[in-house]
């Protein structure tokens, strides 16, 4: 019998809606089928019966149900109006799967339930669109209907129960007068077994029945049961919820792809119809192919070929392949297995040892280098010694799974025999004392051996040997987990015996989060008591005593929980004794609904748990207050015997430190308020109170220095929740007072009951945190408070010095020198525990003047009137007076010179003609102005005449304009113009300038202290801004934004006093002194004074440029040590006197502003104050315009009268404008303030634009005569941003992005963040390297062929706004000599910006050694097609070899103007190596490889001595560089030979060989060309007896793109241009294409390279052919995949190829693909392909089932490794036999990523069909039984 899960729905109407739970594919279907269509359907029902259904929608294709995203993938409507057949009743459909009829009471319209079947609702619940797209697909039709409210709306959900695919949630919703129903099919046609789930009105009640739909016949299935069925029926319409599985636990490796159907129709009451039924007109849709890699079973496997099945990362040690059933033959050719490798959690951890033997470091065993023949490099060793030990600290607590050792090769393998694996959160005994893991037996010598370690949770990993005289020697240890994990805080009773030698400080600080046990924190009811089982007998953690609820409907059990939460895990223990399958089913809720069980969301449901057992339920992090545990169903029974409900809470740094409070009433102890429970049940023994008192408080000692973030404070629930109003936060290390006179973190207003408070305290810094409440008879209930931050942290003091002295200290000598002269004097005075350094260079203070006047006209956009010959209107403004602007004769003449943006026109320089005709210009008329129209404008000047050849310049005082005319009046004129120079500056340019004055040149200066805002100066005029004695070298000018102009005509700068030179000296003191006393700070003056003096530093005065303050800094150091560090601040200043001030009410005159006027005090009374009307609350607001660090807030109250006024103000700072702002955080509380006094008030790492003193009370006045605010520098956050995305993020998609990100940051509650783009976003092409490539062409010289404006240099300055131009010319040419040869990877150009970016068009690249024809004969790298404005572009040299790159434009009348030009060599790839030798004598091999040329690696004499380096992967060699040693001997190095290659045998000297040294002179280096050899290992080995091999210094130059081979074919062959010819290495010879491919002209031409075998692709090459039809490449498509469908041009694209210049080869990277077939496919209607060559870069995945051990069952023919050896000719065969099976064993633990499988060729390839992959560790029933 079919029953569906949670079957739920409503009738209204028309519509009905359900939601249940069903199987994503019939029974008899779903081993052969995995790729199912949905369909929606619905129909009529008449006396029990579902008659024909009518389709309402269907997919497009197969859809995931478990998916969200598939919400409306490919959703069609089908046509509706076709005709159904008529209903063909047949015996077998009679009696639908229903047990009951509805009550005869029931109306249409009714939502009535019944209790006598799961098939009938039970709830009633609103299907509705909420959560598409969100935790469910949804398919609708009309699109995005709404099913809760809409008509004609049919509608479809799924989702996974619990996010497990396995059971799904399903929710339908359409209108129709019998019933609705959602099908499922393995293709687009409803029929075929396909399985059916309806909703039906059965007179007004929402019914549920099953049925399979073959051809045209709808049978009832009466074994299927939904899970909590609910529907309703309103009217027509009907809707549902019910669960079901989604498939069967043989099938369960297929997915829950499928293809959906919905369906209408009628129902007939008891008997189902079947029928046939039309789809109109919808068309058929294509089953989509099968994805081999998504199953585990074997359906088919043709013959000879090789498929690949995906094993997502499976752990374990044997691979099987078995075929149940009896009579059956296994036969494997090839079986590959491929692993995926997880992160080793030890490395770069930090490691130790008990003792170090030489240099066996214990970094050495996790040093990534398992190499245990270079034991000494590679591997750690104590000392001889007693109980030697090795210990990772992994930094967090992970659930490590097993541990590799690798043991050594050379010698003493059983050295490691007896350690002990270690595991666990203690420190004690050096962590040798935790839980043990394993005992290692014996590891053989080189052999990595696995100990699996079952999910032990640890920080600390420790090897352990006891005994004496041992020895521990390591050459890899991996350590293999998950974390960071969770913990149940200890009961109170088990935290008093702990040991306090647990450092339960480095425990806790190591945890991420906490996880919970709430359940217990709250009250538990159930909805019947039966045999005095209660409900809180589930909460007593006595797992022996349960609940126990009457047999009823629907029992339920509930926790309620005080307060919401967001819930991770439920578990549930089951009785033990009796009835365990009772909880079978049960549903566990969590929502904030106390009634309605239903409405409460569903976190999982319960299929079985064993008698006494304890399952977990995951969650998800759903919030709510309740957790309910139902059965859905009638006569049922729920009994559960322990609930735990698990929450994730942060780190309390609270928790387990010392407390202490002023008294104790009863047993309310202070400890309770940081045990980790609130205390809602029984508070007097989970919260803490004082007596009645005077100023009671608590205090929290968190034994170190940290960073408060904020503190939480939790409410007592029962009564009295007022005791805890007016509590002060108290945050500080000081003691005074029991630590209630620290600086205020917040006053609590008040909290209440059971509510839990959070107090922003803004990184305030302290090891004591107190709450504190003034008052008498007052009491401190607290019923849990929760500390959070960062830290340990150690006080450091920073000294701020100026050093007055005729001695630079920027030389380095000489300031090491003044340190170790302040260390030896400051020892002489008893400071010897004293460290000095400097945090910073000393810096030199000068002041710098600029001007910079602007020529507006060059290159601007020009035009005249009429244009006589050749003569240009650009002549006149291209700088050659020797070319002219001229215009034919005409009446009144004119040449116009359009600016883009408005300009204060200054003068105006014109330059006439060199010939007689210089008197045309006379008469002229400069006109100036913003309209394109000439007499628009006004007039500058008149021009009376100008002798040839002179310049004369006409003044123009600043006009406004965009437009500068030159014109003259009359008929017949003509107007010659050789140059015309236009001088201004923007309108706006000085508008929004910045003045920054400081000592850094960070930014180029322009991250200094502001002084002033330039908001505009009218042209000409001269503005002084006063910085208020401001210090600093530098003076800048800035104006943010882009496309902004700076021009300064004059910058002065005025200073009190001699200049001379003053250095800032900031010292690092580590002192146990407190330097915030003033007489030690004197104290140290005077000494450092008298110790200068001793050591000639006579003419040096030291002075505190102000009071040092205390920072809190992160250092590593042991506990019982405390760094101090003394700095200044003198960034501060007050900031009142220019920003916004604001009260809540003006009393007369005295305004908001009157505070900030800089006035304290004047005659007059308080005329010089503000004053509030007397009100409730009043308040004064400033408004610094921006967000600042705020240090210190000061108050003058008035002197006249009333100063008690001020009493209880409270300062208040942040950035919100919530209430006026009043409801900032608190920075201080003003108590008092004598009248006209000044008092000052402490922020500390506060921030905020909004400064607040508010006074809380009614009938309040608010009177301040003065505030002052000192802060630091505006708080600013910049992020550096790379975006892969498809818009081009340099136009207007960037600020459509930036309004994209401050909405999705507003989301999360991030609602005060202003965007804005620091500089326009630039488009980079990026190559996959781990390092950023050095730019060599910043250190060369650069030369052109002319100069125009700027010099050749700028190209090379790094500077893209700077650029070279060239006059105008035949063959422009621009050369960078390199000073010596380079091998060149990759050239880059930037393009001009602003015009004329087509200059650049057919320039070439060349590079070589020759300065024949200036160097433009050399080699070509690549030809510049175009580059757009203000872009870089890339060009591949191939590691092409040269001293000298030219960029030259070929022709005559030519412009070169570059930008920047990149010159990028390639890396050097032996220092990322691995050196070793065949012995030493006194350098490491290593040596050879460290950029180092003074010391040099030397073997002793022997024969044949050899150095090898190891690349990291394989490489592509293209030069090795020898360095010979320089002080003797150097002909030790003559015929050594240079190998290069993949094998170790012989030590490598079987590798082929590069090159053969006949000599090197002392200290010379020599390249020898490797000609792009392959290989793992580089060599140089000198063959013979009594030889010395002597390196200084192994340069390697290469790459790790590895060119594969294979077979190539290609759509058609033009002509002789076959496909191999793209492979064969020839990118360019004689003979026009000869060794060019070329298809004929076609449809979708393609060409695909056959890599013979599965390859990771990292980049793909393609060389353009050179003599014709370039564009034959255009619009290429690169694929890359293992599928021949379609030629394999439906494989994934790495990328598209938009054009590759002629002859030029271009590279694109295709990170992370993989596949056998790579393929260049052109879709067009017709053309062709043509190609000169094509490189394919990559490598083969690793197969480690040849390193395996096979066995079989039985043994026919071929033994079972045969199927291991990489050869497909040779198959395995077994007898004919029952199960039969092939088993892999990998020696190790792996995590499996695919396994392939090749099968025979020959016969009988059926015999594969139903074999099972399986994966695990156990060997029971032959692995048989390991997971599929």
């Amino acid at each position: 019998m079919f029953i569906p899960g949670s079957f739920r729905g409503s009738l209204n109407g028309r519509k009905i809606q359900c939601i249940f739970t069903a199987a994503g594919l019939s029974s008899t279907t779903r081993a052969a089928t995995t790729d199912p269509y949905v369909f929606f359907l619905t129909g009529s029902v008449s006396n029990g019966s579902l008659d024909s259904p009518v389709t309402r929608l269907s997919t497009n294709g197969s859809v995931d149900l478990s998916n969200p995203n598939s919400t409306d993938v490919s959703v069609i409507i089908p046509s509706t109006n076709s005709t159904t057949a008529a209903p063909n009743t047949t015996a077998s459909n009679v009696n639908a799967t229903l047990n009951t009829t509805a009550s005869s009471n029931t109306t249409a319209s009714s939502n009535a339930t019944t209790s006598t079947t799961s098939g009938v609702s039970t709830a009633v619940d609103k299907v509705t669109k909420d959560n598409c797209k969100k935790d469910r697909a949804c398919f609708s039709t009309p699109a995005n209907c709404e099913p809760s409210s809409s008509s004609s709306c049919f509608f479809v959900s799924t989702r996974g129960v619990n996010g497990n695919s396995d059971n799904l949630t399903f929710e339908l919703s359409g209108d129709a007068n019998g019933y609705i129903a959602v099908g499922l099919s393995q293709d687009n046609k409803e029929g075929g077994g396909d399985t059916v789930y309806s909703c039906v009105n059965e007179n007004g009640t929402a019914k549920f029945i099953r049925a399979t739909l073959n051809n045209t016949v709808l049978t009832p299935d009466k074994t299927f049961s939904p899970g909590s069925f609910r529907g309703t029926v309103s009217g027509t319409r009907i809707q549902c919820i019910f669960i079901a599985a989604g498939l069967s636990s043989t099938t369960r490796a297929a997915n829950t792809t499928t293809f959906l159907f919905f369906f209408t129709g009628n129902y007939t009451n008891g008997t189902t119809f079947i029928q046939t039924f039309s789809n109109g007109s919808r068309k058929n849709h294509r089953l989509p192919k099968m994805n081999k890699r998504e199953f585990k079973s074997l359906l088919f496997l043709l013959a000879g070929a090789t498929n690949s099945y995906s094993c997502q990362g499976m752990e374990g040690r044997y691979v099987t392949v078995n075929i149940a059933g009896t009579s059956k033959i296994l036969t494997l050719c090839e079986v590959r297995v491929y692993v995926m490798f997880p992160d080793n959690l030890a490395t770069g951890r930090t490691v130790t040892q008990s003792s170090t033997y030489g240099t066996w470091f214990a970094e050495h065993a996790i040093d990534f280098s398992p190499d245990s023949s270079m034991f000494w490099s590679s591997c750690s060793s104590t000392d001889v010694q007693t109980n030697p030990w090795w210990m990772v600290d992994l930094h967090y607590i992970y659930r490590v799974s097993r541990v590799v050792i690798t043991n050594r090769l050379d010698c003493c393998p059983e050295q490691i025999n007896g350690a002990e694996i270690r595991i666990g959160n203690s420190l004690e005994n050096n962590g040798n004392n935790n839980p043990l893991c394993t005992v290692i037996s014996s590891i053989p010598a080189g052999v990595s051996s696995t100990y699996l370690c079952n999910n032990m949770e640890g920080r600390y990993v420790n090897l352990f040997i006891p005994g004496d005289s041992k020895i521990l020697t390591l050459c890899e240890v991996e350590v293999y987990g998950e974390g960071t994990i969770f913990i149940q805080p200890s009961s109170k009773e088990s935290r008093k015996n702990e040991s306090p030698e647990i450092n339960m400080r480095d425990f806790y600080k190591s945890l991420l989060f906490l996880l919970v046990n709430v359940a217990t924190w709250g009250t538990a009811v159930q909805s019947t008591v039966s045999f005095n089982w209660y409900a809180e007998n589930a909460l007593d953690g006595n797992s022996l005593s349960c609940t126990h609820t009457a047999s009823q409907s629907d029992p339920w059990w509930k926790v309620d929980l005080p307060k919401t939460y967001s819930v991770n895990t439920v578990t549930i223990t089951n009785r033990p004794d009796c009835c365990d399958t009772r909880i079978n089913g049960a549903e566990i809720r969590v929502g904030n609904s106390a009634l309605d069980v239903f409405g409460n969301p569903l976190c999982a449901v319960v299929s079985t748990i064993p008698a006494g057992a304890t399952y977990s339920y995951w969650c998800h992090g759903m919030e709510g207050r309740y957790v309910f545990v139902t059965i859905p169903g009638t006569s049922k029974i729920l009994t559960v015997c322990e609930v735990g409900v698990y929450v994730t809470l942060p780190v309390n740094l609270a928790t387990e430190k010392n407390v202490t409070q002023s008294s104790t009433i009863g047993t309310w102890f202070a400890p309770q308020a940081i045990d980790s429970n609130p205390g809602f049940k029984n508070p007097g023994s989970s919260c803490s109170s004082t007596n009645g008192q005077t100023n009671p408080w608590w205090r929290v000692d968190l034994r170190y220095i940290y960073r408060v973030s904020r503190v939480v404070v939790t409410n007592r629930l029962d009564c009295c929740p007022e005791r805890i109003n007016g509590a002060e936060i108290h945050i500080g290390n000081s003691l005074e007072n029991n630590g209630n006179n620290n600086p205020i973190c917040a006053v609590i207003s008040s909290i209440p009951a059971g509510v839990s408070s959070m107090y922003p305290c803004n990184d305030m810094e302290g090891r004591y945190v107190n709450l504190f409440i003034p008052g008498d008879s007052r009491f401190l209930t607290l019923c849990e408070v929760e500390v959070y931050g960062e830290g340990p942290l150690l006080k450091n003091t920073f000294v701020k010095m100026k050093l007055k002295s005729s001695s630079s200290l920027s030389e380095p000598d000489l300031r090491v020198q003044l340190l170790s002269q302040l260390e030896s004097a400051l020892a002489q005075q008893g400071f010897s525990d004293v460290t000095l350094q400097w945090s910073q260079p000393p810096k030199q203070e000068v002041m710098r003047k600029e001007a910079a006047p602007e020529i507006i006209a060059s290159w601007r956009k020009t035009s005249q009137s009429s244009q006589y010959g050749t003569f240009i209107p650009e002549f006149a403004v291209n700088g050659d007076r020797d070319k002219c602007s001229h215009t034919n004769p005409q009446m009144d003449p004119w040449w116009k010179l359009e600016l883009q943006h408005e300009y204060l026109v200054n003068t105006v320089a014109i330059t006439n003609v060199d010939n007689i005709y210089y008197d045309r210009i006379n008469g002229a008329v400069i006109r100036v102005g913003n309209l394109p129209d000439l007499y628009s404008n006004a007039i500058c000047a008149e021009i009376p005449t100008i002798p040839a050849t002179q310049t004369a310049n006409f003044s123009c005082s600043g006009m406004k304009g965009r437009y500068v005319f030159v014109h003259i009046p009359g008929d017949g004129r003509i107007l010659v113009l050789c140059e015309v120079q236009v001088y201004g500056y923007l309108t706006d340019q000085m508008n929004g300038a910045e003045i920054r004055i400081g000592n850094s040149l960070e930014n180029n200066g322009n991250g200094n202290p502001i002084c002033a805002v330039i908001p505009a100066i009218p042209g000409g005029d001269s503005y002084s801004y006063s910085c208020n004695g401001m210090e600093g070298r530098y003076v800048n000018l800035i104006i943010p934004g882009s496309m902004k102009t700076l021009t300064l005509c004059e910058v002065e700068v005025f200073e009190e006093g001699p200049v001379f030179k003053k250095s800032v000296v900031k010292m690092m003191l580590n002192s146990r002194d407190d330097l915030t006393n003033p007489t030690m700070r004197e104290n140290i003056l005077e000494k450092l004074r008298s110790a200068l003096a001793d050591k000639g530093f006579a003419n040096v005065t030291l002075s505190w440029s102000q009071t040092p303050e205390q920072v809190i800094q992160k250092v590593n150091a042991p506990e019982s040590t405390i760094s101090i560090h003394a700095t200044t601040n003198n960034l501060q200043d007050n900031v009142k006197l220019s920003r916004i001030a604001a009260q809540s009410s003006v009393f007369e005159y005295y305004r908001a502003d009157c505070a900030i006027d800089g006035i304290q005090y004047a005659p007059g009374a308080a005329s010089f104050c503000t004053h509030s009307q007397r009100e409730k609350n009043p308040w004064w607001r400033l408004d610094l315009l921006d967000i600042y660090y705020i240090t210190i807030v000061t108050i003058t109250n008035r002197a006249d009268c009333c100063p008690e006024r001020i009493n209880g103000a409270e300062i208040r700072i942040e950035n919100y404008l919530e209430n006026n702002g009043n409801n900032n955080p608190i920075c201080a509380v003003v108590t008092s303030i004598p009248a006209g006094a000044s008092y000052s008030y402490s922020c500390p790492h506060m921030e905020g634009r909004y400064v607040n003193i508010v006074i809380p009370g009614d009938n309040r006045f608010l009177m301040l005569c003065e505030v002052e605010v000192n802060r630091g520098f505006p708080v600013r956050t910049f992020v550096k941003m790379k975006f892969a995305s498809t818009s081009d993020l340099a136009g207007p998609d960037s600020d459509k992005l930036l309004y994209q990100l401050e909405a999705s940051l507003g989301v999360r509650g991030i609602t005060n963040v202003k965007l804005s783009w620091t500089k326009p976003p630039q488009q980079v092409v990026e190559q996959d390297v781990e390092v950023e490539e050095e730019n060599i062409a910043i250190k060369g010289k650069a030369i052109q062929s002319s100069t125009f404006y700027f010099q050749a240099r700028a190209a090379i300055d790094n500077d893209d706004l700077t650029y070279t131009h060239i006059k105008t010319e035949t063959n422009p040419w621009w050369r960078l000599d390199l000073k010596n040869q380079q091998i060149i990877g990759e050239v880059t150009v930037t393009n001009r910006i602003d015009c004329c970016f087509e200059q650049i068009d057919g320039a070439e690249i060349r590079i070589g050694n020759s300065l024949e024809n200036n160097g433009n004969s050399n080699s070509i790298c690549a030809e510049i097609s175009s580059i757009p404005a203000g872009q870089s572009v890339s060009y591949s040299c191939g590691g092409m070899q040269g001293r000298y790159v030219n960029v030259v434009i070929p022709g005559d009348s030519k412009n070169l103007t570059l930008c920047e030009v990149r010159v990028y060599g390639n890396e050097n790839i032996a220092i990322n190596g691995k050196a070793v030798q065949s012995s030493t004598l006194r350098y490491e091999a290593n040596t050879a490889t460290d950029d180092n040329n003074f010391h040099c690696t030397q073997t002793e004499t022997e024969t044949n001595p050899w150095w090898r380096l190891g690349l990291r992967d394989l490489q592509t060699v293209i030069e090795v560089i020898i360095t010979n040693r320089i002080d003797c001997c150097f002909e030790q190095i003559n015929g050594a030979e240079i190998h290069i290659g993949n094998s170790l045998e012989d030590n490598g000297n079987g590798n082929p060989i590069c090159a053969q040294i006949s000599g090197i002179s002392a200290g010379q280096s020599i390249s020898y060309s490797c000609g792009g050899m392959q290989g793992h290992y580089v060599k140089v080995v000198i063959p013979g007896d009594l030889k010395n091999l002597t390196l200084c210094e192994v340069t390697v130059y290469g790459n790790d793109n590895v060119q594969l081979r294979g077979i190539a074919a290609q759509s058609s062959i033009f002509e002789y241009y076959r496909a191999d010819r793209a492979i064969d290495g020839v990118k360019y010879a004689p003979g026009a294409a000869s060794f060019c491919i070329c298809t004929n002209w076609e449809v979708n031409p393609w060409w695909r390279l056959d890599l013979l075998d599965n390859y990771y692709i990292s980049a793909v090459t393609i060389t353009n052919r050179a003599n014709c039809c370039s564009e034959g490449i255009n619009g290429a498509e690169i694929r890359i995949g293992n599928s021949l469908e379609n030629n394999g041009n439906n494989n994934p694209i790495c990328t598209v190829v938009t054009s590759i210049p002629a002859g030029a080869s271009y590279s694109y990277s295709c990170p992370d693909m993989e596949g056998r077939y790579v393929n260049l496919f052109i879709p067009r209607e017709v053309g062709f392909l043509t190609l000169w060559e094509v490189e394919v870069y990559g490598s083969l995945p690793e197969n480690i089932a040849i390193n395996g051990k096979a066995v079989q069952s039985s043994t026919l023919r071929y033994e079972a490794n045969t199927a291991t050896d990489d050869n497909n000719l040779y198959c395995t065969h077994t007898e004919t036999e029952t199960n039969p099976w092939w088993r892999l064993d990998l020696m190790d633990l792996q995590i499996i990523r695919e396994v392939t499988i090749t099968n025979r060729i020959d016969c009988c390839v059926e015999q594969m069909n139903g074999a099972e992959i399986r994966i695990g560790n156990s060997l029971e029933n032959n692995s048989n039984g390991n997971l599929m």
